[in-house]
């Protein structure tokens, strides 16, 4: 890798363009870790191998009523990037995103997750920090009556 780096530098110094930096040992690491395992084994073993490999053994679950199987999950999230990135934080106000606490450089949040496995219905609640009252009104997000919002929306279906 610092040969291939070296080789870009010494092309992009020619051209008098910026030399790029070299990540660190730890930073590759971490990038490796991250690749997906499915496309790692096929690059190593082959297609065939790797549909070997990862194919699902059994049906699955078989869910058939609404919350019969509900998975939760928490973790951090930094609002202020995911409203920049989706471009929604250029569109409010300054005093707006003082009184909603945007105007900092980082805001991290605890997103609590529910997802009926049936439905695929999901619901968020975003707090300061993990607390089981964050927890318990994510699942009652979930069981709550959607009517109200598929009437909103015109939904062809409850």
């Amino acid at each position: 890798m610092n040969h291939a780096f070296e080789t870009e530098n010494a092309a992009s110094a020619e051209r008098g363009e910026a030399l790029l930096e070299v990540p660190s040992r730890e930073t590759v690491r971490q990038a490796i870790k991250r690749l997906d395992p499915y496309q790692v084994h096929v690059n190593h073993y082959g297609e065939a191998s790797a549909r070997k490999k990862f194919a699902t053994v059994g049906r699955g679950l078989l869910l058939t009523r609404l919350l019969e199987r509900v998975e939760m999950d928490e973790w951090d999230i930094d609002l202020i990037t995911i409203l920049s990135e989706s471009g929604v934080l250029g569109r409010i106000m300054d005093d707006e995103k003082r009184a909603l606490g945007l105007h900092r450089k980082k805001l991290r949040l605890k997103a609590t997750v529910a997802i009926c496995a049936t439905t695929r219905c999901i619901a968020m609640r975003l707090s300061p920090r993990v607390s089981a009252a964050s927890a318990i009104q994510t699942l009652d997000m979930i069981t709550r009556d959607k009517g109200v919002w598929a009437d909103a929306f015109s939904s062809l279906s409850p």
